[in-house]
């Protein structure tokens, strides 16, 4: 038994010890007397028998208690530290009770924490995707507008060539039947409209000495 109840016991063990030493003495003593008294007569031998018996019930420890004493008190003390570890016991409970709760109201905190957290990546990720989805929306204009280039140029350059086409056919009807270059009555060639003389009949050049321009 730990504690002061254990030193209770020792003592306690230590009184009974004594006590049955006592009463070892005792009754040596009571042999001796018996045998030395004999001829005292009986009161006085019962005299001293309960005188002896007096004294051996009420032996006691340096403490003054008695035997009996010393085992209540043994058993209280013994109560007493059960108590004790029982107290303890409770503490102990009720300070993981604390910490557990303490545990428990740190996790909430921290999974409120990445909830938060998570709520605000979701939401970039919405902005993220409303962005991208502009984006398209954007290039498909643009598309659409490149598309819409690409036919007017289409038509442009149809227009030119029908133009230019519509320019040679111009030019072509100039000349008359047969495709020959008409002529003026007195004898000079007719030259259409854009034509150079000069470049197409270097020898008709005002310049050249001996020309019928010279």
């Amino acid at each position: 038994m730990p504690g002061g109840g254990g030193d209770l016991e020792r003592r306690m063990n230590s009184v009974e010890a004594e006590l049955g030493a006592k009463v070892d003495e005792y009754l040596g003593l009571i042999r001796v007397s018996i045998k030395e008294r004999e001829e005292s007569g009986i009161e006085a031998r019962l005299s001293f028998l309960e005188n002896l018996s007096r004294e051996i019930k009420h032996v006691v420890n340096g403490d003054g208690k008695k035997l009996s004493e010393l085992r209540i008190a043994a058993s209280e003390a013994e109560e007493e530290e059960e108590e004790k570890e029982v107290e303890l016991m409770r503490e102990e409970v009720d300070m993981l009770r604390q910490i557990l709760k303490l545990k428990r109201e740190e996790n909430l905190k921290e999974k409120e924490t990445q909830n938060a957290e998570l709520d605000k990546l979701r939401q970039n990720l919405k902005n993220q995707n409303a962005e991208v989805e502009k984006l398209r929306q954007n290039l498909k204009e643009k598309e659409k507008e490149n598309a819409e280039l690409e036919k007017e140029l289409k038509e442009i350059k149809r227009e030119r060539k029908k133009k230019k086409v519509d320019n040679q056919n111009t030019s072509s009807s100039g000349r008359g039947s047969g495709g020959r270059v008409p002529r003026f009555d007195n004898g000079g060639v007719a030259i259409p409209a854009g034509y150079n003389y000069h470049f197409h009949f270097p020898r008709f050049h005002p310049s050249i000495r001996g020309g019928p321009f010279s």
